[in-house]
């Protein structure tokens, strides 16, 4: 089956590229908050700016490291709100 149509598996219209898995994710995601934002939020409270988010793919080798990613990435981004909130004192640069 070569031809690409919406009945196509997913494999066969990314190529199995990561940068196109990527992408889609990435737009995917920001559509997706966009549309529900009204919903989650109130329309008495709407966007200030379009909202843009960093994706990459990456293999980690086990699920071990996948967990401790995702873990230092929550503490991580728990502390830049921290910080961009005010509420912590940012770390001097070296």
């Amino acid at each position: 089956m070569n031809q690409r149509t919406s009945q196509s598996s997913p494999t066969l219209h990314t190529g199995r590229r990561s940068s196109k898995l990527v992408s889609l994710v990435g737009s995917c995601f920001t559509s997706h908050y966009v549309m529900s934002w009204p919903a989650l939020m109130g329309a008495a409270r709407p966007l200030q700016a379009a909202p843009m988010f960093d994706a990459r793919a990456v293999l980690y080798p086990s699920e071990a490291m996948v967990r401790d990613y995702l873990a230092w990435r929550q503490v991580d981004t728990h502390i830049n709100n921290q910080v961009g909130a005010g509420t912590a004192a940012p770390t001097p640069s070296r």
